[in-house]
């Protein structure tokens, strides 16, 4: 599975040239830092079910996002009364005609491929949708992520 994600977004890197950055369309996520402040969703695996629809009080995230293509994104997590952080750094890709968000994490090598459902208003908010699907192992995943910029 990990193999077809990479093939993925290795072509969806590539589909991303230099060209395509300097053809004057803006990029909306170089030098930003977006919250996350709700997530909505399911995870299915053979008779395990989990729904969800709101954002853990004990849970935090942010990503930030660099005008190079690399960022962080960084967790905070109350265990036993004690926040706990973690920093993970980023590749990223944005495609604006595909909608999509493509984010890599050099350290684990995993990757997550978004699909941007809305963008903009006042605050300023991000949402991310992510789905997968093993039929093979009988597993669905589906979050709906929002982000307010910072």
């Amino acid at each position: 599975m990990k193999k077809l994600l990479f093939i993925a977004l290795a072509v969806f890197v590539s589909s991303c040239s230099k060209s395509d950055a300097n053809d004057g369309t803006p990029n909306f996520f170089a030098d930003t830092k977006w919250e996350l402040i709700q997530e909505k969703g399911y995870e299915i695996s053979g008779e395990y079910r989990d729904e969800w629809n709101a954002k853990s009080d004990d849970f935090n995230a942010v990503y930030v996002f660099k005008k190079d293509n690399t960022g962080t994104y960084t967790t905070y997590e109350y265990i036993n009364g004690n926040m706990e952080s973690s920093i993970s750094e980023i590749r990223w890709q944005h495609n604006l005609t595909a909608a999509a968000l493509a984010i890599s994490f050099t350290e684990s090598g995993d990757q997550k491929m978004y699909k941007i459902m809305s963008y903009g208003g006042e605050p300023m908010t991000l949402t991310l949708e992510i789905s997968k699907e093993q039929p093979e192992y009988d597993y669905k995943y589906h979050n709906v992520e929002t982000y307010v910029k910072k």
